[in-house]
C-alpha cells in the first residue's frame, strides 16, 4: 500500500534570498535542519514515519525560533495535501523526512498564477553535512496551470529538501504539493555489460541508477572521422595601403590549397602564407595589370596547424580586389574542437557546417565536475529554418560517462544547444563535430 510522506512546511520570509554561485539553493536553511535532526534522540529511519515528524515537529519551533524566517506557522502538519501561495521574490521549503520506502513520488501542481518558477529538489546526506542537487524544473511564465510529478528513486531512510521559488516581482505561484512513498525498502542496484564492436575495439555499456532516478546512457562507440574535401574558409574584398586582410584557418588534414583571385585593381599585392608563425610562400601580383589572375599553391604539413595567408598591399595609391579560398581536406564540420566553460542555468549554441558525408557523430566530453546539462539538435532547411531532431535530445546526467558520442544521420548544418541547468555547478567541455 502507498504511504504518504509527512511534509514539514517552511515559509521563508518574503524578502529575496540572494545565492551565490557556488552556494546550493537549500544552504538557508541545512543548518537550521542539521540541528533539528541532530536533536532528536533517536535514529528517525528506525522509527515509524508519524513518530519521526513527531519528533522532528517537536524539536522544529526550539531550534529555528519563535520568531525566526524559518519558524513554523500555525498550518497543520499531517499527511494531507499541502496547498499555498508563493508571492513574487519569496520562496517556501518543504522538509520531507526520511522514509523506509526506495522511492518517493512528488507531484507539484500549478493551479493558479503566472509568475516564473524554479523548483530544486535536493537530498541531505546521512550525516547532515551536505546536500545534493537531485531535480531541477522551472514553471515558466504563463497563467495556465500546469502539473509535474518527480519520482525520486533509491531515497530510502534519506531527507528531502523541495524549495519553490518565486522569481516574479509581482506575480504569484499558488500551488498544491503531495509526496507519497513508493515501492518497498531496497538498495540500488547497478547492472554492466561489456562487448566488442568490430573495427572500433571493445566497448563497455554501462548502465545505472542514481539517486535522481535517471539511468545512466550507454556508451556509443567513437567511430573513424572522414576526411572531406571542403572550403575551410572564404573571403572576398579589396585591400588598400592601410593594412593587410587576414584568413586564417586550422585543417585537421595534412596539406591545403589556399587560392589567391585578383578581380579589380592594379597594386602590387603579394599574399605571404604562414604555417604555425613561419612563413612558408609568397604569392606575387605584380603592379599594373587589371586584368583578373589567380595564384594557387599547395601548403605540406598543416594538419592541426594555423594556416594564415595575409593580402597585403604594397602600393600607395592603388586598390588590389580580390576573392581567397583555403581548401583541403577535414574530418570536422566544427572548424575544429571547441572548449569552454557554461555557468549554471546558461546555455552554449554552436553551429556547424554542412558534412560531405550522410552520417556525423557529435562528441561532447565534460571536461571537470558532474553539473548536469541538456542538450538539443536541430538541422538546417534548405529555406534557412531549423528543424528540431528531437529523438537525439537528451540530458547530460551527473552519473553519464564524461564523454558522449551522438550520431545523426544528416549531410546538413546542425545548430547544438548545451545548457547547464545545474545551480552551483559550471559545465566544462569539450565539443567537436565529425563527419563519418
Amino acid at each position: 500500500m502507498k504511504k504518504l510522506v509527512f511534509i514539514l512546511t517552511v515559509m521563508l520570509v518574503s524578502c529575496p534570498t540572494i545565492i551565490s554561485a557556488q552556494q546550493s539553493p537549500i544552504d538557508g536553511v541545512r543548518n537550521t535542519i542539521s540541528n533539528v535532526l541532530r536533536s532528536v534522540n533517536t535514529n528517525i529511519a528506525s522509527i515509524s514515519p508519524a513518530k519521526a515528524a513527531n519528533e522532528i515537529k517537536k524539536n522544529w519551533n526550539t531550534i529555528a525560533g519563535r520568531n525566526g524566517s524559518l519558524t513554523i506557522g500555525p498550518r497543520p502538519l499531517d499527511t494531507s495535501r499541502e496547498t499555498g501561495t508563493v508571492y513574487g521574490q519569496t520562496k517556501r521549503t518543504f522538509i520531507v523526512t526520511p522514509r523506509d520506502t526506495k522511492d518517493v513520488e512528488i507531484k507539484l501542481n500549478k493551479i493558479d498564477g503566472k509568475a516564473e518558477t524554479i523548483v530544486y529538489i535536493s537530498e541531505i546526506s546521512r550525516n547532515y553535512s551536505s546536500d545534493k542537487l537531485l531535480e531541477t524544473y522551472v514553471f515558466r511564465n504563463s497563467s495556465r496551470p500546469e502539473n509535474k510529478t518527480f519520482l525520486l528513486k533509491n531515497v530510502t531512510g534519506q531527507t528531502l529538501v523541495v524549495e519553490i521559488k518565486n522569481k516574479s516581482v509581482g506575480n504569484k505561484f499558488q500551488y498544491q504539493i503531495i509526496a507519497t512513498g513508493k515501492g518497498s525498502t531496497s538498495t540500488s542496484n547497478t547492472t554492466a555489460s561489456s562487448g566488442s564492436t568490430k573495427g572500433v575495439g571493445s566497448v563497455r555499456t554501462t548502465s545505472s541508477t542514481s539517486s535522481n532516478g535517471s539511468t545512466a546512457r550507454p556508451t556509443v562507440p567513437l567511430s573513424p572521422a572522414k576526411e572531406c574535401t571542403a572550403t575551410l574558409d572564404y573571403k572576398s574584398g579589396t585591400v588598400y595601403a592601410g593594412g593587410p586582410k587576414k584568413i586564417k584557418v586550422t585543417p585537421t588534414a595534412n596539406s591545403v590549397e589556399v587560392i589567391i583571385k585578383k578581380t579589380d585593381g592594379k597594386a602590387q599585392t603579394v599574399a605571404n602564407i604562414y604555417v604555425a608563425g613561419s612563413q612558408k610562400k609568397v604569392l606575387t601580383f605584380p603592379n599594373g595589370r587589371n586584368a583578373p589572375m589567380t595564384l594557387r599553391y599547395t601548403v605540406p604539413n598543416t594538419r592541426n596547424k594555423e594556416v594564415r595567408v595575409d593580402i597585403v598591399n604594397q602600393s600607395v595609391a592603388n586598390k588590389f580586389s580580390y576573392q581567397a579560398w583555403i581548401k583541403g581536406g577535414s574530418t570536422t564540420t566544427m572548424g575544429g574542437e571547441i572548449t569552454g566553460s557554461i555557468l549554471p542555468q546558461t546555455k552554449k549554441t554552436v553551429e556547424t557546417k554542412a558534412s560531405c558525408t550522410q552520417k556525423n557523430q557529435v562528441v561532447l566530453e565534460r571536461t571537470s565536475g558532474n553539473a548536469r546539462a541538456t542538450v538539443r539538435f536541430w538541422k538546417k532547411l534548405t529555406n534557412g529554418s531549423w528543424e528540431a531532431i528531437r529523438d537525439k535530445d537528451f540530458t547530460f546526467e551527473t552519473n553519464d560517462a564524461n564523454k558522449q558520442v551522438i550520431k545523426i544521420n544528416t549531410s546538413k548544418e546542425l545548430k547544438i544547444e548545451v545548457k547547464n541547468i545545474s545551480v552551483g555547478n559550471n559545465f566544462k567541455y569539450k565539443l567537436d563535430v565529425m563527419p563519418i
